[in-house]
């Protein structure tokens, strides 16, 4: 089995960057993310939420160009998990992909935002052609949604949009 994995960080508040996020800024981002990724991720056609508690939520989310979209599929479920304000999960079980949202402070305060991902693919050979296009496809994609992500939630900030309902 292959296992294509990826790790992305960006700083929020680079020098010169306005409106500043607060931790309590990026959370409520990354909790509307988890509710509506379409604004943040935009590969995903639409999303549904299923059920939703305190502690997280079950959606359905239908990705551009799977095919499912076009077909008015089921999508996909996602079970989406918060932990302490300071990571959300998402796994899909019926692939095994995992992607983590994780908020780290360093000891000087600057917050950072760090993407996982990892996508299974039992039925690849490693090292095969098509491992390496996987692998640079997920690669790009993941260092362009952690800076996208970072730039909806200023966005929704300094529109004062940035609020659950």
């Amino acid at each position: 089995m292959v296992l294509i994995s990826f790790s992305t960080v960006v700083p929020v508040n680079p020098p010169d960057t306005t409106p500043m996020l607060s931790k309590e800024d990026l959370w409520t981002a990354l909790v509307l993310k988890a509710r509506d990724p379409k604004q943040f991720v935009p590969v995903i056609e639409k999303s549904e939420i299923v059920s939703e508690d305190e502690s997280g939520l079950t959606r359905r989310v239908w990705f551009r160009g799977d095919g499912d979209d076009k077909k008015g599929g089921n999508g996909v479920e996602e079970r989406v998990s918060f932990v302490e304000a300071m990571k959300i999960d998402f796994i899909i079980p019926a692939t095994g992909q995992r992607v983590s949202n994780i908020m780290s402070t360093t000891p000087d305060g600057d917050l950072y935002l760090i993407f996982t991902f990892e996508w299974p693919h039992p039925e690849l050979e490693a090292g095969s052609v098509e491992v390496k296009e996987l692998e640079r496809e997920r690669g790009e994609l993941s260092r362009g949604i952690v800076p996208r992500t970072v730039e909806v939630a200023r966005g929704l900030v300094r529109d004062g949009l940035l609020h659950l309902e």
